[in-house]
């Protein structure tokens, strides 16, 4: 009876190796997992793209959960959006205390995509390392993204690639906002700020 069994311990590897196989066939099988949470918002398939977008949380001043319906050529796409070129000061970081004027510049940019129709513009990097896509953002035929540096409530925080016209506009708009002293302005040296992005 025992020497049946014995032929067992054999068929181990075979056995072994027939179970991996079947895994990776499975796994294979599933969908690319995002890496990291902010990008599950998003299908692994689906990417934001220039045009109408529907603003559904503001997370904070510069960062966006958006949704944009499915074209003929596109699939619905919701995910984070992070305004490029600019940086407001950190309200719901973790590990960071709320800064001086981030309430400021989230209501600031509640109240502007409440206000109007919104639209994305993407420039040539179009993900950062967090897998929030980046755009400049325009609420009706204004630039978000300029309306809070003017404001001054938020820092030009560029990076190389990204458009220099915009760039341009975006420096004139806080020489502007440092010379009238506008929000963070007010006390330059006692508003530290966290950049997120890249």
């Amino acid at each position: 009876m025992w020497g049946r069994y014995r032929r067992w311990p054999r068929l181990s590897p075979l056995l072994f190796t027939a179970a991996v196989l079947a895994a990776v066939g499975y796994f294979g099988r599933q969908p690319a997992q995002p890496r990291n949470l902010l990008a599950a918002f998003s299908q692994a398939t689906s990417f934001a793209r220039s045009g109408a977008c529907e603003v559904l949380v503001v997370i904070d001043g510069d960062t966006l959960l958006v949704k944009q319906a499915a074209s003929e050529r596109a699939p619905e796409f919701i995910g984070i959006v992070r305004l490029l070129g600019i940086n407001t000061p950190e309200t719901v970081k973790r590990g960071v205390a709320p800064q001086p004027y981030g309430a400021e510049a989230t209501a600031f940019t509640k109240s502007a995509v409440a206000a109007s129709a919104v639209s994305l513009q993407l420039d040539k990097r179009r993900v950062d390392r967090y897998g929030r896509f980046l755009a400049y953002v325009y609420t009706g035929q204004s630039l978000l993204n300029e309306d809070l540096v003017t404001a001054g409530l938020a820092r030009v925080h560029t990076y190389p690639g990204d458009s220099m016209t915009i760039n341009r506009q975006l420096l004139r708009a806080q020489d502007e906002a440092k010379r009238e002293r506008r929000g963070m302005w007010q006390e330059p040296e006692t508003v530290p700020m966290t950049a997120d992005e890249d």
